[in-house]
């Protein structure tokens, strides 16, 4: 006897996971941008400190989790029983401790190899975090991807959060009360911070999915037919992935110093509000998409994915408006030396809305395993991202590490757009309201940073008028708006034979 999820149970399970998601992420966002605005207060280089966590942890969960995260998401709705279920990750985490031990054995016989991971000298007398930090960050990847292959979207969306939410108020404490220890131990703190949080997130997703009647642990050795070929793909990609996340970093630091690497970290902060929505709902549209195709309903496919295109569109451009008029205005709140960054801050929130179709694009490629696809494509991304990187910068710098990172993305996007469309049908088309979007963040950006004067007035004028036209010209109608409303506090929104098409 199977268990795959019913249609209802899946669009009732999205839809209840979706308001989890916006909840925590409503929480986890803003603590995100608060931790960086109060480091960047305390000055560059504590903000540069917390860019270098970051690709600390992204080097863990890159090089020492085989696979990657999609691996769970796609093959534990495909499994069609609980015992094969809990078989599957016990193999798969044997796969991990072995991967694990030969990564970090490496990394402890050649460390420069380590070093020039996170461009910078590391004391290997402390291996031994760095090894407790791995086994932690392991445990909880596996145990969350687990929870949202089984779409359990709760457990996921609040174990998520554990690391910033932790993270917080340690930094709250310490920026008003001592923040010479921010200067001082900035790095341990930091550290220490996120290690709390993945274990309490590590705790919270076992519970979760040893609780799930749809997962059974047992001893035993089960992989499911195409593994292998995914999970060396996926991992592939996951390794392009952190050369698309932190390659620029990585130059920051080798052309400049951490303080450097905090001012450009400021703008990555901003910018990467503009992905709210594909953040608050992204971990769950793999494992839906998944179940939707094990369960033959094509058509609820075509439909969720024209809605969450358009939902993407709309909120991402809106945002990217908003930030490129108060470009900086905004950075400003950081300290005053940082709005000079202002141009970088426009360039990546229109690269933003020029890509924000991989919102609903890149978990229906994961999902129908078009992986050759995906990594030769993630390849030419970062392959150009360094060659133009490696041209430019000499003559310009920041602006030219910056610019790569930007040609990179938006010709991949551009790329995987007219595969989706020609693989999948018209009805995975870009909608109206991306194409108008694209155009009308452009004008923005050019207009206000080669004509228009700085300055809040200024500023609003600009965010209010170009709001204006999008809403006006793009084809977002009034039902439009609803049917996105309808999709966080309605059970029925995938389902409504209604819904409208752009």
């Amino acid at each position: 006897m199977t268990d795959f999820l019913s249609t209802s149970e899946i669009k009732k399970r999205s839809i209840k996971g979706a308001k989890w998601l916006v909840v925590m992420n409503v929480l986890g966002m803003p603590a995100a941008f608060l931790i960086a605005l109060m480091l960047g207060r305390v000055g560059p280089a504590v903000l540069g400190m917390y860019a270098l966590a970051q690709i600390l942890i992204s080097v863990i969960t890159t090089f020492v989790v085989y696979g990657g995260a999609p691996v769970l998401s796609v093959f534990m709705p495909k499994i069609t029983q609980a015992e094969d279920r809990g078989r599957f990750v016990f193999s798969y985490l044997l796969i991990l401790i072995i991967a694990m031990a030969a990564v970090l054995g490496l990394f402890w016989l050649y460390p420069k190899a380590f070093e020039f991971l996170l461009q910078r000298e590391f004391d290997m007398r402390n291996y031994g975090w760095f090894v407790l930090l791995s086994l932690v960050i392991v445990a909880t990847e596996t145990f969350a991807n687990a929870a949202a292959g089984l779409m359990l979207i709760k457990v996921t969306a609040i174990a998520r959060q554990m690391m910033r939410l932790i993270l917080l108020p340690l930094v709250t404490v310490l920026f008003f009360f001592n923040r010479e220890i921010l200067v001082d131990y900035g790095m341990p703190c930091i550290l220490g911070g996120f290690l709390i949080g993945y274990m309490a997130a590590a705790v919270i997703s076992a519970v979760g999915i040893l609780r799930d009647p749809r997962f059974t642990m047992r001893p035993g050795w089960f992989l499911p037919p195409g593994f292998w070929a995914f999970s060396l793909s996926a991992m592939t990609a996951t390794v392009f992935t952190f050369m698309y996340g932190n390659f620029d970093r990585m130059v920051i630091l080798s052309i400049q110093n951490v303080e450097g690497l905090g001012m450009y970290q400021a703008v990555i902060s901003l910018s990467s509000l503009i992905g709210l929505v594909p953040q608050i709902l992204g971990t769950t549209l793999v494992p839906m998409f998944s179940s939707l195709l094990a369960s033959g309903k094509m058509d609820a496919v075509q439909k969720t994915y024209a809605l969450l295109q358009r939902l993407g569109s709309f909120f991402m451009t809106g945002a990217a408006l908003f930030l490129i008029s108060f470009s900086g205005d905004l950075l400003s709140l950081f300290g005053r030396s940082y709005s000079s960054y202002d141009y970088l801050l426009s360039l990546f929130s229109v690269q933003y809305v020029v890509t924000s179709l991989h919102f609903g694009n890149t978990p229906i490629l994961t999902s129908f395993e078009k992986n050759t696809f995906r990594l030769t494509v993630s390849f030419f991304q970062i392959l150009l991202q360094i060659v133009c990187t490696l041209l430019f910068i000499k003559s310009f710098g920041v602006l030219a590490i910056a610019g790569a990172k930007i040609a990179g993305v938006v010709c991949a996007n551009m790329l995987s757009i007219l595969f989706v469309r020609n693989s999948f049908g018209k009805g995975f088309s870009p909608p109206i309201s991306y194409k108008f979007g694209v155009g009308l963040t452009i004008i923005c950006a050019v207009l206000r940073n080669g004509f228009f004067s700085d300055g809040l007035v200024v500023s609003t004028f600009v965010f209010i008028a170009f709001s204006t036209c999008y809403l006006l010209f793009a084809n977002v109608r009034i039902g439009e708006i609803k049917d996105i409303i309808t999709l966080a506090v309605s059970r029925n929104a995938l389902s409504r034979p209604e819904m409208r098409q752009s």
